[in-house]
């Protein structure tokens, strides 16, 4: 999705889902204790394909995942960039770049 085709209500709605995903480390924190747990993984997914029923009323699971993967990958990518940026000149160019530092905070991400 580039930068260029959201829209304010778009670019709101993303960050409200990318949020709904942070306040569930079951999902992405692999030192959670509950990351493990089938059950709450599988309650977190649903309240977040619900909110996802707003922008699109067909959407599954698999296809919130894909979604989040590709959020995930592009954030990582992002990240690794900046990471290896020893003159520390890098600007990630991705909108959503700073709603995903959270995957990261168990390290110093710029």
């Amino acid at each position: 999705m580039s930068h260029d085709a959201l829209t304010a209500t778009s670019k709101k709605f993303w960050i409200e889902l990318i949020q709904l995903f942070k306040e569930h480390p079951c999902l992405w924190d692999t030192y959670s204790p509950d990351y493990l747990k089938a059950p709450l993984k599988h309650l977190a997914y649903n309240l977040l394909l619900e909110k996802y029923w707003e922008i699109d009323g067909s959407a599954t699971l698999g296809t919130l995942k894909k979604k989040l993967a590709i959020f995930r990958s592009g954030f990582s990518r992002e990240y690794r960039k900046v990471k290896d940026d020893h003159e520390k000149k890098y600007v990630p160019k991705l909108w959503y770049y700073p709603y995903f530092k959270f995957l990261k905070s168990n390290e110093q991400v710029s």
